[in-house]
């Protein structure tokens, strides 16, 4: 019963984050913005780590422990997924740094790109270094670090980005476009502290779990439906 819940859960939040696709390359086709371009690779290059990194490592386990193998191969190959789905997930934060900059009508600052890159690179291959430490590094060890980092950065750069909205938004003149900017930026930050909070605690209960599931599919649809309705009052 567990399993079909959980399942059903995965269905609805996938359905989610491919509309939300689909609905950004509507908007970008239509509206022709730039910052709409960044906003629609943002979120599919989320959607895509969260199908190979987060699903795939779940379904890799389920399918290996059936197989008369290790506990060590299948927490090594399992970890393996997520360590690959790394680069889409790091381009999708750079393309949210990029999104917020354009809507903006700025550029991201060189330093702020040189700074994430470098840092996020030595974090990639830090990973890289602790799978290659299993087993002597615990499993659920391991797991929680790069649950941490994970949450950890994009609270960073969410953080970065609700800042430099909420700075720049009072320089607008358009009342319109300082509302949606101001309404977008506190969105995303909620969401973000909604989606870390319920990723830590993720491993503590299924429920949890399936919550966190469809915060991180479908959570965007709520900032994608709010630049929607900013657009149709263009």
């Amino acid at each position: 019963m567990v399993q079909w819940a959980v399942n059903i859960v995965i269905i609805i939040s996938l359905v989610a984050g491919i509309y939300g696709v689909a609905l950004l390359n509507a908007l970008r086709k239509k509206y022709h913005f730039e910052y709409l371009n960044s906003f629609f690779y943002y979120h599919l290059l989320l959607i895509i780590f969260g199908i190979y990194g987060i699903l795939g490592n779940l379904l890799v386990q389920q399918i290996l422990l059936k197989f008369e193998l290790k506990t060590s191969i299948i927490e090594t190959i399992a970890h393996f997924f997520p360590f690959l789905g790394v680069p889409f997930v790091l381009a999708a934060w750079y393309m949210l740094l990029k999104f917020s900059a354009e809507l903006l009508n700025k550029k991201v600052s060189q330093y702020v790109a040189i700074s994430f890159f470098l840092i996020t690179t030595l974090i990639f291959l830090l990973y890289g270094w602790f799978i290659q430490k299993l087993p002597e590094e615990n499993y659920a060890t391991l797991t929680q670090k790069v649950i941490i980092a994970f949450y950890s950065i994009e609270l960073i750069i969410s953080g970065y980005v609700f800042v430099v909205m909420l700075l720049y938004s009072f320089k607008l003149k358009t009342r319109q476009q300082k509302i949606f900017i101001l309404r977008f930026a506190i969105v995303l930050i909620v969401l973000v502290v909604l989606r870390s909070v319920a990723m830590h605690f993720s491993g503590f209960h299924v429920i949890i779990g399936m919550y966190f599931m469809l915060l991180f599919f479908a959570g965007n649809l709520s900032l994608i439906l709010l630049t929607k309705l900013s657009l149709i009052h263009i």
